[in-house]
């Protein structure tokens, strides 16, 4: 009897199975960690001491701050999926971004983190207000991670304002990263609550 090997037909598309399923781990690997992160947001409460310095769409560096309390805001983490950028788990990250707005608007330092995660890849955005010189800075520093590596250096860009257009909020002009939408609540989170 004699025995011929044949190659196996199905090894390379079995390795491209495991390169896809080896990628989905680290997808979910990443989504899990987006999960354990802190949620915890600020409200934004505050208290205006004068006039609004900033206007949606002007640039946030034409302001002349009022003096404000030196506390930081913290508006807290949100997460986006997909390229549609709706919050997972049920979050509502309309609270974190609505502080953001707010801290802009009366120039009060702030900071939020938005993660937005896609199949293999997302971005990780850490929004910051800063008073210098009697100026508001908006800026972004942005973080690229490509499962299975891990995240580039950041890259940071001054960003022009924050707004709220057709009930989703954006920060407007960030450099290379031009406008970054922020997420909405998830359908499935709005229609639970109904």
């Amino acid at each position: 009897m004699v025995s011929i090997h044949c190659p196996n037909k199905r090894s390379l598309p079995a390795r491209a199975w495991l390169t896809r399923l080896r990628r989905l781990g680290w997808a979910m690997m990443l989504l899990l960690l987006a999960a354990c992160t802190s949620t915890a947001q600020a409200t934004a409460g505050t208290a205006s001491n004068g006039p609004h310095q900033n206007q949606p769409g002007r640039p946030a560096t034409s302001a002349v701050a009022t003096p404000q309390s030196p506390q930081s805001l913290n508006c807290g983490s949100i997460h986006g999926v997909g390229s549609q950028g709706s919050s997972p788990r049920g979050e509502n990250p309309l609270p974190a971004e609505a502080c953001l707005l707010q801290a802009f608007l009366h120039c009060q330092p702030a900071r939020l983190d938005y993660t937005r995660i896609e199949v293999d890849s997302g971005f990780i955005h850490h929004f910051r207000l800063e008073l210098q010189q009697g100026h508001c800075l908006l800026s972004d520093a942005t973080a690229i991670f490509i499962a299975p590596s891990p995240p580039r250096p950041a890259a940071s860009y001054s960003c022009r304002a924050v707004t709220m257009e057709r009930g989703r909020y954006r920060v407007v002009g960030c450099g290379a990263e031009g406008d970054i939408l922020l997420p909405t609540r998830s359908a499935s989170a709005t229609s639970a609550e109904s």
